[in-house]
């Protein structure tokens, strides 16, 4: 189609989207007018009075009949239940039942019981949540909280200026009705989506991004069935914002942006970690020449294994010539983990283990190998890193070089520690050292459980991969989510927290998980319902981020409050770099005892309640 630049309304075009716009949402609505009366006339049952049973007789059908007790004393009902089989009426026309029990009824005294008191909801969690709306849509309310208590202040949802049901929705109609005028402009008339955006005729653009457009949001939910498009022969619309990737090296690069960095996390589209994001691959620089990774001992994979082949002339006469896509997957991969062997390598490709190795050598020469290896640059740091850093969570450094303050390294102009997922080199001098703890030679058991161990000493659970290496190491107790048993049921003071197993001392509860705030001016809303309701379910966490458990938590939020009977409390522990906060016993507890914090003077709103000692 001939148009003018892509940004300037093509008068033609113009006609051409209207033309198709307006087809397609005739026809839609030709067809969903007799659709909609024949799925309301199939849900229509017609009216009929159930049958008598002596005028049509159905097999298996029961005929109930209630009956005088013979027993004057006896005030219960008693029944005769007929059953009736193949029905074959007699000359009369009566039919005969095949079987007839007479039954009386049973009074049942069950124990009486009181419905459970009310609560409030806590949606079960794992792991903290970021509590986006608050952020960014402050001005808006989910619902209206308590609405049924007389006793609750509405004025203060004035605050907000809508609720979120209040927000305008795409109508399914209209969203199938500019599903299907995309497609037949684009894969019908040829047009870009570019060039449909240009005219303005559709509600909004096609697709702004992988988060945005009429086709994101069409693939968030399930699209109407409408004979219209799905017995069309036009090619269905693409799913994806992201064109597909030739490029292995630029595919990963694409994919990795998506997924959170720390280490705790992993997950794509994280929202716990707002704003950070890995950074895009560079390409690694190999450190072993050909010559180097032929030299290195080992056992041949095969029969064609590069290390059968001595020099590259007895291999040349075996290979095959490899494609242009071959050659590109190959050359990512060199790009990525450039020093993996060939015996490796080849798996990875699916290609003989020798032609492997050839076209190593064609495409990272020893000259290039050399010229361009990293130098082992020593760093004398001018200060003492952090454990941690509590003001916020770095992204990890991404950077040419050491990490110095020439080569622009984060963890280095924040005094941090570079993390296990730095792309810096394993032997940094700022990542940290892990401990040496061993175990006991009396009872067998890991160190890594006093303050002698460095790692326990500064709040930090061990590093699988920095401390030495034991098989039951006892600091990782919150990377393997190892926790005892913790039961909730009824206590004095509403629900409660019960041991379930017999804890030891300083031995951890759980991770205490909620929303993650960042923000003090956000928990206005949140400071007049706990006026309300009583409680307060807040951890002053890190500097200027709380954490809020009211809506979403685990079993670590039934704690209740005891200044005599404490047995537990709150430490703050750093996991892989991340900090939380983990409930640890102050003693002993035995099973079946009620699990005690002492909340602290800042947590009552209406003062803090008397407490008695009890046995």
């Amino acid at each position: 189609m001939d148009t003018t630049e892509i940004g300037e309304v093509n008068e033609e075009i113009l006609q051409t989207v209207q033309q198709v716009y307006q087809e397609v949402w005739d026809e839609f609505y030709t067809w969903e007018q007799d659709a909609c009366q024949q799925l309301l006339d199939e849900l229509h049952a017609p009216e009929h009075l159930p049958p008598d049973i002596h005028e049509f007789p159905i097999q298996g059908l029961y005929n109930v009949t209630r009956v005088d007790v013979e027993d004057e004393d006896d005030d219960t009902d008693a029944f005769i239940i007929e059953e009736y089989g193949d029905v074959v009426p007699d000359k009369d026309g009566m039919i005969a039942p095949i079987a007839t029990w007479y039954t009386k009824t049973i009074d049942v005294e069950a124990e009486k019981f009181l419905p459970h008191p009310s609560y409030d909801f806590c949606t079960p969690a794992s792991r903290n949540v970021y509590r986006w709306r608050m952020d960014e849509i402050s001005n808006m309310a989910d619902f209206i909280p308590y609405a049924d208590d007389p006793t609750f202040d509405f004025t203060i949802m004035e605050d907000f200026e809508t609720f979120a049901w209040q927000v305008d929705m795409q109508n399914p109609d209209i969203e199938l009705i500019l599903l299907e005028t995309i497609r037949r402009l684009h894969f019908g008339k040829g047009m870009s989506f570019e060039e449909i955006d240009t005219t303005n005729v559709l509600s909004h653009p096609i697709r702004s991004s992988n988060k945005t457009g009429i086709l994101w949001e069409a693939m968030q939910r399930d699209i109407l069935p409408w004979p219209g498009s799905e017995f069309s022969n036009l090619p269905k619309l693409p799913k994806s914002a992201a064109p597909p990737k030739n490029n292995l090296f630029e595919a990963v690069n694409d994919a990795i942006e998506v997924f959170c960095p720390n280490l705790n996390c992993l997950h794509s589209e994280c929202d716990t970690h707002h704003g950070i994001t890995y950074a895009r691959f560079r390409p690694v620089p190999a450190l072993f020449t050909n010559e180097q990774i032929r030299e290195v001992e080992g056992e041949p994979c095969g029969v064609h294994c590069f290390r059968l082949f001595h020099t590259d002339d007895a291999a040349m006469g075996l290979i095959q010539e490899w494609d242009n896509s071959d050659l590109e997957t190959f050359d990512s991969l060199l790009k990525l983990i450039p020093d993996t062997t060939p015996c490796d390598m080849s798996v990875i490709c699916r290609k003989p283990c020798h032609e492997v190795f050839v076209y190593r050598t064609r495409l990272l020469p020893d000259a290039q190998i050399i010229e361009h290896r990293p130098r082992n640059e020593a760093t004398r740091l001018p200060f003492a890193p952090k454990r941690f850093h509590p003001e916020q969570i770095l992204p990890p450094c991404s950077h040419p070089g050491v990490c110095n303050s020439f080569s622009g390294c984060a963890c280095f102009e924040n005094e941090h520690h570079c993390g296990r997922n730095c792309r810096c080199s394993l032997t940094c001098p700022l990542r940290r050292k892990g401990c040496k703890c061993g175990k006991n030679r009396t009872t067998g058991k890991p160190l890594c459980r006093t303050v002698n161990c460095s790692c326990v000493r500064g709040k930090l659970e061990c590093d699988p991969e920095l401390c030495a290496k034991k098989s039951r190491c006892s600091n990782v107790v919150i990377q393997k989510n190892q926790y005892p048993p913790v039961i909730i049921k009824k206590s004095k003071w509403g629900l409660g927290a019960f041991a379930g197993s017999h804890i030891a001392e300083n031995r951890p509860i759980g991770e205490y998980v909620g929303e993650m705030i960042y923000n003090a001016d956000q928990l206005n809303f949140v400071d007049d319902l706990s006026k309300h309701t009583g409680l307060n379910y807040v951890f002053n966490f890190e500097k200027e981020i709380l954490l809020d458990a009211s809506r979403i938590g685990n079993e670590t939020r039934y704690l209740n409050h005891s200044k005599i009977k404490v047995n537990a409390h709150a430490d703050v522990v750093n996991v892989n770099g991340l900090n939380k906060i983990v409930l640890r016993t102050n003693r002993p507890v035995k099973k079946g005892e009620e699990l005690f914090l002492d909340y602290g003077a800042g947590y009552w709103v209406h003062g803090e309640p008397d407490e008695v000692q009890s046995d």
